[in-house]
């Protein structure tokens, strides 16, 4: 019976190739390994398959599958002051926004959600941001849910928007105050209990690197609602001239 040099040596050696394959397999050929030592690399050939399995599976499913109003599984990647985002397997995690984790108030993401965490989300939209990557929002709150009486920072409630300023003109500025200032914009109120969002790209014609070198918490301002978010009873407002 013929046997390989590996099974002629103790087996230290063998368990090298269970520890080190491609130092092995740069030693010998494959054809010259034997049948026993093959067989205890079986296992390390079947967990690499598995995963590489795994990874397909994962980004198996893409953005463009995805369908606005539709439930799926996902995961807690990561948890931000403004909401918690989810990997759902599609390539991008999506945002849950503070304001979409649950039917009531929440005032911190952690009391609702931890990184690490299965949830189920429904996706709310899926559209194109700046530089061209594809943002995915998601929600964890029950359609039907009122969103009435939610409350604003500073503990104040939250009321319903005016029904004037849902189909404003775009183009006509209105007076604000700096409600809170964010990493990503700022938020203004621009009617009693009313706050909506001046994102970092409509504080000023020129790039702004930081919110805090434009606006400050209580800083008059003028804005333009750029649009109603009926979905999420928001506002989406700008500084910029039209």
């Amino acid at each position: 019976m013929t046997s390989c040099k590996f099974c002629r040596t103790n087996d230290n050696l063998r368990w090298q190739l269970i520890l080190w394959p491609l130092q092995v397999a740069g030693i010998r050929p494959a054809a010259q390994i034997c049948q026993n030592a093959l067989t205890m690399a079986a296992p390390v050939r079947r967990h690499t398959l598995g995963l590489r399995m795994a990874e397909g599976d994962a980004a198996a499913m893409t953005v463009e599958d995805l369908k606005i109003g539709n439930s799926y599984p996902g995961t807690v990647t990561s948890i931000v002051p403004f909401g918690a985002f989810v990997n759902i397997g599609c390539g991008t995690d999506g945002l849950v926004h503070v304001s979409e984790l649950a039917d009531g108030y929440v005032a911190e993401v952690t009391s609702v959600v931890n990184t690490g965490d299965t949830v189920e989300v429904r996706v709310v939209d899926v559209s194109e941001g700046r530089n061209g990557k594809t943002k995915v929002a998601l929600s964890m709150r029950d359609p039907n849910a009122p969103r009435a009486g939610r409350k604003a920072s500073g503990g104040r409630v939250k009321k319903e928007v005016p029904e004037h300023m849902k189909d404003a003109d775009p183009s006509q500025f209105i007076d604000g105050t700096v409600a809170s200032v964010t990493d990503f914009g700022a938020f203004v109120t621009v009617s009693e209990g009313v706050d909506g969002l001046c994102h970092v790209s409509q504080l000023a014609e020129e790039r702004v690197e930081s919110t805090a070198s434009v606006v400050s918490v209580g800083d008059k301002v003028q804005v333009r609602i750029l649009e109603y978010d009926h979905e999420r009873g928001r506002l989406a407002l700008s500084m910029k001239q039209p």
